[in-house]
Order: structure tokens, then sequence, then C-alpha cells
């Protein structure tokens, strides 16, 4: 059974920052490995205000009790999510029942960090891990090994990243912004060099989970394409402005979740869409 303290799902998940359309929502994720379960709520708009019924309107069975479970928000019509679950360095894209015994895909070994989103820029989140401060990525879904290498950061580091329109490099790092945290201090690689773009600082608790989610200010001045978020033991706190002092909170959870969030279209939040 892999233990980890935190998860960077959003750390996770394919999203594309642009001015919000109406229709589309950033839906929070939790992932509860207890129970091998995704809870997902209601969500909103980047922006929108995040005062509403909390709860989980959706919860979907995946992977095994005691996986690490990552929602991975992708062009993927049959499976937009991206729900995949990870432990000891095998990853599963399918369901329980039709979970192989290998995996699906071999990348990392026990003590890895997971994370993921599309560093290719194809529309498919690709699967990745951290390990004292080196990336590596599967751009594949299936098969062993990684693609994509890069070092940035170092151990004890936890890792973040989200895919920023316009963000990253032209080859291997394309529309995406990654980084580390480090005891509350986030330093952001914004243009896919392996050199520092951006520094913040929020958080610094140990149990902190740290996420960069869609920007979520309605601030018309120029910034960052990106918010700040923390997951502590059930409650969301969200710097909308990473160089601001706002900050949002709500209720969502409870300690041992790993939290993320998916971006989906109202009609597809609606009917359940994949």
């Amino acid at each position: 059974m892999l233990t980890l303290p935190w998860v960077p799902i959003a750390v996770a998940l394919y999203y594309i920052v642009r001015a919000p359309a109406p229709d589309e929502v950033v839906r929070f994720a939790l992932y509860r490995p207890s129970d091998a379960m995704f809870f997902l709520d209601r969500g909103a708009s980047p922006g929108e205000s995040v005062d509403y019924p909390r709860g989980a309107i959706e919860t979907v069975a995946f992977g095994a009790k005691g996986d690490v479970g990552l929602a991975c928000s992708q062009r993927l019509r049959e499976n937009g999510r991206g729900f995949r679950t990870f432990v000891e360095g095998r990853w599963f894209m399918s369901g329980v029942q039709a979970r192989p015994a290998t995996g699906d895909l071999a990348l990392g070994q026990p003590g890895d960090l997971p994370y993921c989103a599309d560093f290719d820029g194809d529309g498919i989140a690709d699967s990745g891990v951290f390990r004292d401060g080196q990336w590596s990525i599967a751009t594949g879904r299936t098969g062993e090994g990684a693609a994509i290498r890069f070092v940035f950061g170092s151990a004890n580091d936890l890792p973040v990243v989200l895919n920023v329109e316009g963000a990253g490099n032209a080859t291997d790092r394309k529309g995406v912004v990654y980084g580390v945290y480090r005891r509350g201090k986030w330093i952001l690689d914004t243009n896919g060099s392996g050199a520092v773009g951006a520094t913040h600082s929020f958080g610094g608790l140990p149990q902190d989970l740290p996420l960069l989610i869609p920007r979520w200010s309605r601030n018309p001045t120029p910034g960052p394409q990106y918010s700040l978020a923390i997951f502590r033991d059930g409650t969301w706190y969200i710097k909308p402005d990473p160089e601001g002092m706002e900050t949002i909170t709500f209720r969502f959870g409870q300690a041992g979740d790993l939290p993320g969030f998916v971006r989906q279209r109202r009609h597809e939040q609606a009917r359940g869409g994949h």
C-alpha cells in the first residue's frame, strides 16, 4: 500500500486557461483512498463565488483501497476527466472491474509523488512522477518508462502543475506551468526553461496539500493565469491573486482525502459526463 503525505492532483489536472465561458465549470474533487472513491462537487466558473451548498453531487468508484487517485481533465470524449490511480510505480487507467494486475502503465517506484497534466500539447493528460527534483513523464496511456525528463526542485519538495495557454515552451513542456511547493513557498517555472519564473508564499503547515488551479481572480489587472490553493484536513484555501491579500475558504472533504479539480461544461456536469 502506498502512503503519501499529500498528492498534487491539481496537481495535476489538465486545464487551458482562458476567459471562462458561461457553460464551463471547475468542479472541486477529492479522492478518498480508504474508499477508492472520487467525490465531485457542483463547481463554478473560475472567478465565481464558491459560496454554494457544499457536498459531493457525484461519486465515482475507481481503483482499489490504498491507491492514489488523480482526476486529469483532457479532451477525450470517453474519459474527459481522465480518472487514474497510482500505486508503487503502477498506473491504472481502467476501473476496478477491468483492473489489470500489472497496471496499464509502468512509471515510477514506491515513494514517488504522482501528478498529471498535458505536457506535449496533444490534449491528453500525461502521467508523471516526481522524485527528489527529478520529473519523469509518460506521454502514452500504456507501456513503460518516461518520454520526458527534466530537473526542477529538490528532495522533500511537492510538485504542482497546471496547463496554462501560452506558458511553457514549444517542445516538451507546451502550455504548462509547473514547479514545487516548499514549506509555504511556491517556486514555479512559467516558460519551460528549467529556470524559476515566479515565486509566491502561501500555506506552510505540514499537512498542507498544494494545488495550482485556474485563475480565480476577476481583477482586470494583468497577472498570473493561475491561482494558489491549499487543502488542509477538509478545508480549502484559495488565493485568487498569488500576490494579493484575499483568501477564499470553504469546507469539502476530510483529513486523508486527496484534493484536485476537473474542468467540465455545464451540460456534462448535469449528466455526470466523463
